[in-house]
C-alpha cells in the first residue's frame, strides 16, 4: 500500500510500484491519494494493474474501515503526510508504516515543533523514515523521530527510468519554464496564459523546482487548459 497525496508523490509512487515488480515477489499494489486529478492520472496509468483509491479520512472508524479485512504487507508514505490515526491503526495490525523521500518544508517543521510532543507519539508507530537530504533528516529527528530508524538516500524524483536512447526527436513545439520557485509563479502562469493564446499549438512544460508546488500550479492553469 502506497499513500501519494497528489501528483508529486504519485511520480514517486509510480518509479517505486515499477521497482517492486521488478525485484520482489510483490505483485499486488494499492496506491491512495487525497485528489481526484491524481487518480484519475494514476488510473490511466496503470489501468488494471494497480488499484487506486482515495484515502479515507483521518478518523479511526474510517480508517479501521478500510484497513479491516486487508492483508497489507506494508504501508508506505510518500514524502510529507503524517496521519496520526492511519499510522497508528497500520501499526496496531503489525503492518511496518514508512516514510519514502521524507521531507518537511520550513513552514510544516515551525507547526510540528510546536507539537512534537504528540508528532514523536505518532512517529514512534512508523519504522522507517527515507529521508530525501541530510537536512529533512535532522527535521524529522528534531520532532522526536528516532535517528536509528533514518536513512539518507537522496531524493527519489530522480531514480526513474527512462526508456529509449539518448537521442531525443523533437515532435511538437514546445515551451519550457524549468527550475520554478514559489515566488516566480505569478509572473509565470501569466505568460503562459498570454503564450496560450498566441501559441496555441505548442506545448508547455512547466518544471517547478520543488514538487509540492505541482498542486499550486495544477489549481492555476486546470480551468485554461
Amino acid at each position: 500500500w502506497i499513500h501519494a497525496a497528489s501528483i508529486g508523490e504519485a511520480v514517486i509512487a509510480e518509479t517505486l510500484v515499477n521497482y517492486l515488480k521488478k525485484n520482489t515477489n510483490l505483485s499486488h499494489f494499492l496506491i491512495t491519494t487525497n485528489t481526484y486529478y491524481t487518480k484519475d492520472l494514476l488510473q490511466k496509468k496503470f489501468r488494471n494493474d494497480v488499484h487506486i483509491a482515495a484515502l479515507p479520512f483521518d478518523l479511526k472508524c474510517s480508517v479501521k474501515r478500510f484497513i479491516n479485512g486487508s492483508t497489507f504487507k506494508i504501508l508506505i508514505i510518500v514524502e510529507t503526510e503524517i496521519w496520526p490515526n492511519l499510522i497508528w491503526e497500520a501499526n496496531k495490525r503489525g503492518i511496518p508504516v514508512v516514510i519514502v523521500n521524507g521531507r518537511i518544508s520550513d513552514k510544516t517543521h515551525s507547526s510540528y515543533r510546536r507539537f512534537s510532543f504528540f508528532i514523536k507519539h505518532v512517529l514512534s508507530s512508523v519504522n522507517l523514515v527515507i529521508a530525501q537530504s541530510d537536512e529533512h533528516l535532522e527535521r524529522y529527528a528534531s520532532i522526536g523521530m528516532n535517528r536509528q530508524k533514518m536513512i539518507c538516500t537522496g531524493n527519489l524524483k530522480y531514480y526513474r527510468e527512462i526508456s529509449g536512447g539518448h537521442e531525443t526527436i523533437v515532435k511538437d513545439n514546445a515551451i519550457t519554464f524549468g527550475s520554478i520557485k514559489e515566488k516566480e509563479l505569478e509572473t509565470i502562469i501569466r505568460v503562459i496564459l498570454m503564450l496560450k493564446k498566441e501559441f496555441s499549438g505548442f506545448r508547455i512544460f512547466i518544471a517547478p523546482r520543488e514538487l509540492y508546488l505541482v498542486d499550486v500550479i495544477e489549481k492555476e492553469l486546470s480551468s485554461s487548459f
